[in-house]
């Protein structure tokens, strides 16, 4: 199934899937230093309380209400301090730029950080912090997602620029003041030569007194204030992981639902090295269907910080797929997590983890379509297109692995047709380990299907198209044409 980009755990960071909400800045003129939130929700789930049946319905509501607010807890959220400053600091001069930290600015929702950026050099130059390619933020050792830089500076010239924290971010981190920012910056000219600068940091007036030693997000998990600032309820929580690495811990481990529904689990990294190392999960398993094979994400964790890795259940397996193959709810997970120096190299063997949220599965029954010694191919049906941006149509083929090594499908290119007409379609294959299911997405266009006279899901009659089916070595053994009716 191919990967679906989120605007979010978005790479990759918790953040981008958690800042659904602003936050309020402390100009430090209150003497109160702290936001009250209730949360209604009870701590103990072990016994519950129920209205009399001998009641009215307004009577039940009433006890209702009652219950809601005994069981109400009030929760303390340290508002967001704006003391702290930078003195002008020279964060990086090698190969003609020079790059200067001027000065530290807050707004209600951000806090940015003044650049001077100097090209000296005798080519325009990009400055580019935070994209997909180099991410590696971070404040008071926490790697954040939402600051990002983009400027290009003409040879010879200069330009200030900003690069904002959200507060949000920096809240559901348990931050509420600034003690230090780390920029690393991407430096590349026209021939696309790049330079990393690496994290750059720059202290604050509150390093001094800050405390490194408490983990801030545990203590906003731990307190509540996490779930009342992201409006979730977090349904799962571990800080019992182990990894066979001393560089590299798991600190803590979890899946949150948001208001909208919406499932993630994050996993807390610790980087012990003096190096950027880059933190990997891949071959994602939800309710023992192969969800994702390969790299799943690959974040950049500096030296001596944390990075709080997430993994999006909506862009793994769309909830109408999930309706499709009947996984009602998330079961166990399990998926493979190690960690990579800068020049890529593997710090230790892969670990599998796994944790359990309870007994669910999927249904695996279907239209059969193919079944050899490699391969068996069930139909699951035709779904819409979820995006608000697209109207085509997806066939979804629930394939499995009958072999005890690796099986490659792959695209028979331009073999597909709806009701005897060439379509257009989107096909990506993909790699099924040993024994397991993976889910495949045949996208049909559908400005190709309007032009073959095929309106909706209900005009189409049949599909047929090719597919490679490799072996353990990569050898084709088969190239059967697919054939499912409606």
């Amino acid at each position: 199934m191919k990967k679906k980009i989120l605007a979010l755990f978005l790479s990759v960071m918790l953040v981008l899937s958690l800042t659904a909400c602003g936050s309020g800045t402390s100009d430090n003129s209150d003497d109160s230093d702290t936001t009250e939130v209730t949360d209604s929700v009870s701590e103990s789930t072990e016994e519950v309380t129920e209205p009399a049946e001998n009641v009215s319905e307004s009577e039940a509501d009433s006890q209702d209400e009652v219950l809601e607010e005994e069981n109400a807890e009030t929760i303390e959220i340290a508002e967001f301090q704006t003391s702290a400053t930078i003195e002008e600091t020279v964060l990086y001069n090698e190969n003609n730029v020079v790059i200067t930290a001027t000065g530290l600015e807050y707004s209600n929702y951000e806090v940015a950080v003044n650049l001077l950026l100097e090209n000296n050099s005798d080519e325009d130059l990009k400055f580019v912090s935070g994209s997909v390619g180099y991410s590696c933020n971070s404040v008071n050792g926490y790697m954040c997602t939402s600051a990002y830089l983009y400027e290009t500076v003409s040879a010879g010239m200069k330009a200030n620029e900003d690069i904002s924290f959200s507060i949000t971010e920096l809240q559901l981190f348990g931050i509420n003041e600034v003690a230090d920012i780390s920029i690393a910056i991407e430096i590349e000219d026209d021939e696309f030569n790049e330079i990393y600068t690496g994290p750059m940091q720059i202290l604050t007036t509150a390093a001094d007194t800050y405390d490194y030693e408490t983990d801030t997000f545990l203590n906003a998990v731990n307190s509540g204030a996490f779930e009342a600032i992201y409006d979730c309820t977090i349904d799962y929580f571990t800080t019992d992981i182990s990894v066979n690495s001393e560089d590299v811990q798991i600190i803590s481990e979890g899946v949150l639902t948001n208001a909208d529904g919406e499932i993630t689990l994050w996993l807390e990294v610790e980087n012990n090295t003096d190096e950027v190392i880059y933190a990997v999960t891949s071959n994602v398993f939800v309710n023992g269907l192969c969800a994702y094979s390969g790299t799943w994400n690959s974040d950049a964790i500096a030296p001596d910080a944390r990075g709080v890795l997430t993994m999006s259940f909506e862009s793994l397996i769309e909830e109408a797929y999930r309706e499709a193959i009947g996984m009602d709810e998330i079961g166990e997970v399990v998926f493979t997590f190690n960690a990579r120096d800068e020049d890529r190299n593997l710090l230790f063997d892969g670990e599998e983890l796994s944790l359990t949220l309870s007994d669910a599965t999927f249904d695996t029954t279907g239209t059969e379509i193919y079944n050899d010694e490699y391969v068996t191919l069930v139909s699951k049906g035709l779904v819409e297109d979820t995006a608000s941006y697209s109207d085509d149509i997806h066939l979804l083929i629930l394939a499995k692995n009958n072999t005890d090594g690796e099986v490659y499908l792959s695209n028979e290119y331009d073999s597909l047709s709806v009701n005897g007409f060439m379509t257009d379609y989107s096909y990506y294959g993909a790699t099924i380990p040993a024994g397991a299911y993976v889910l495949l997405d045949v996208e049909l266009d559908r400005d190709s299907l309007t032009e073959n006279g095929i309106d909706g899901i209900d005009d189409i009659t049949g599909i047929s198209f090719s597919t490679e089916i490799r072996d353990d070595d990569y050898g084709e053994v088969a190239t059967p044409t697919l054939t499912v009716e409606f």
